[in-house]
């Protein structure tokens, strides 16, 4: 099983419990919300950070998918950068001043474009807002400085309902969208299907040393990538659903707090389990497996003598099913380690077997 195959199967199970954002979608960083009038009128500004730890970080919310905008100026649907959503940044060159000036008007015209025929009077506002906005009012608003170059959504004023991207018929304006950008057709390696190919794969982040936008898994940039005359993801095609399949698994593995991401070496690695429906079978194989490579700081000495006593029962080669009664050995289990390359990513590792048979390797180094 090929290491793309595996992300899309991964995707799937977790599709399956609502952990990953639905096709079309993706999870990213958003620190404020505009609160708009039926007018059209900036009302309030929402602090959408995470405040719990020393530092405020932007709050991970689901949104229409994010651009690849490969050095144009393609703006993203009801949420963007404020370069894009209100025409301001911190860039202040005059070449600077004159990019974020088209920036923002390719954001009008796409939302124009897009909401034109929508009857909702939401929509409406917002279009409304577009009309109305100038840049210079941003000193005016909550939050002016801390809010340049961030990401921000749109919310009507009634606190009740939510935030605009989410609103059914901004989901159908969407998927409606999505649809008429279908690609070539052609054979998908990855899932055997006829069907559209993706000319460009999905953006992966949180790879240490990578670029902080994302980085490829998979591009084709030079001639020498080129076969038979082929442009971009032409040379190795992967359907559109399958690269977002495999893409938000990834990211989703990357997250920040996610369980299944550890350093090895230079490595920013990821891990899963697979246990035929059976999560808490797979979950258990991957806290063994996080506990051998990355163990935690106990928080008292009864906890520290339990950790020490599972990493002694692996290192022993003993039975799994005495190291942790929830473990199965038969569980397969995937370990994929990335380093950054410029724009792209190298694969430093790609391990599959069960999880008995990581346990036993282990075990063979640490008695070699």
């Amino acid at each position: 099983m090929t290491i793309l195959e595996s992300l899309v199967g991964l995707y799937e199970r977790l599709a399956a419990d609502g952990e990953v954002p639905a096709f079309g979608f993706s999870r990213e960083n958003v620190s404020y919300a505009v609160v708009l009038s039926q007018e059209g009128r900036v009302e309030d500004v929402r602090d959408m950070r995470d405040t719990s730890g020393k530092k405020p970080r932007p709050g991970r919310l689901t949104v229409p998918r994010a651009v690849k905008r490969t050095g144009q100026a393609l703006p993203n649907f009801l949420w963007d950068k404020t370069s894009f959503a209100l025409g301001v940044s911190t860039r202040n060159k005059p070449d600077e001043i004159a990019r974020i000036a088209r920036e923002h008007a390719a954001f009008k015209d796409f939302h124009r474009e897009l909401l034109a025929s929508c009857d909702d009077h939401d929509a409406r506002a917002f279009l409304r807002f577009l009309d109305r906005w100038r840049p210079d009012e941003l000193g005016s608003l909550p939050h002016a400085d801390d809010m340049l170059d961030a990401n921000v959504v749109f919310q009507p004023d009634d606190a009740a309902r939510k935030l605009l991207h989410e609103r059914p018929f901004v989901q159908d304006v969407w998927s409606r969208h999505l649809a008429k950008k279908k690609g070539a057709e052609g054979l998908c390696l990855v899932t055997g299907e006829h069907t559209a190919i993706a000319r460009l794969h999905p953006s992966v982040k949180g790879v240490a040393g990578a670029q902080s936008s994302g980085a490829a898994l998979v591009s084709f940039d030079k001639d020498a990538f080129k076969s038979f005359g082929k442009e971009r993801g032409a040379n190795a095609p992967v359907s559109e659903r399958a690269a977002f399949a495999y893409g938000s698994a990834l990211n989703t593995l990357l997250e920040h707090d996610s369980r299944r991401r550890i350093r090895i070496g230079d490595a920013t690695t990821v891990f899963w389990a697979e246990a035929a429906g059976n999560q808490a079978r797979a979950a258990a194989a991957e806290d063994l497996f996080s506990l051998l490579f990355d163990p935690p700081s106990p928080a008292d000495a009864e906890e520290t003598v339990k950790v020490a006593d599972k990493l002694t029962a692996v290192a022993e080669g003993r039975p799994l099913d005495q190291v942790d009664p929830n473990v199965d050995k038969d569980t397969r289990f995937y370990v994929l380690g990335l380093a950054p390359n410029a724009a792209r990513l190298s694969i430093r590792f790609w391990h599959r077997n069960t999880i008995g048979e990581f346990a036993h390797r282990i075990a063979e180094h640490w008695s070699d």
